[in-house]
């Protein structure tokens, strides 16, 4: 196992698991290599990404969904408890784009649902923040 996959197996053990509980259904958005919907307890596990590379990543236990963050359409209204995603936002070209992408989360989470989000904190990072050429959007 890398470092990096070891690392998320600690963090979902340690932190997400009981942060979010193992009955719930979660959607990983932009899942990247699936570091975080692979080592996650949950009732169901979906990840989205735009890669068609992605599901070669990815657990078999995890539904695949190729589609842009800022249309869920073949995700259900309601039908999630959980969203999560990490250093995804900071990436989107403006904030019309994030409004959109917050929007479609909102309307897949059941009432009560969460939107975990992980990503760099300008306010604290604000010299390393602009290191990566695709970094558009100064979140805090």
């Amino acid at each position: 196992m890398n470092k990096r996959s070891e690392v998320w197996r600690i963090l979902c053990r340690e932190f997400f698991n009981p942060l979010i509980g193992a009955q719930k259904d979660v959607l990983d958005l932009a899942c990247g290599y699936g570091e975080f919907i692979n080592n996650v307890s949950a009732r169901s596990k979906t990840a989205i990404d735009i890669n068609p590379d992605a599901p070669k990543y990815l657990n078999s236990d995890v539904r695949f969904v190729m589609t842009p963050a800022t249309d869920l359409a073949p995700i259900e209204s309601n039908s999630l408890d959980i969203a999560f995603t990490s250093n995804f936002l900071e990436h989107l070209p403006n904030k019309e784009c994030c409004d959109q992408v917050i929007g479609e989360i909102l309307r897949v989470l059941r009432p009560g649902g969460r939107f975990v989000i992980m990503g760099p904190n300008i306010r604290y990072a604000y010299r390393e923040y602009w290191d990566f050429y695709d970094h558009y959007l100064p979140l805090s």
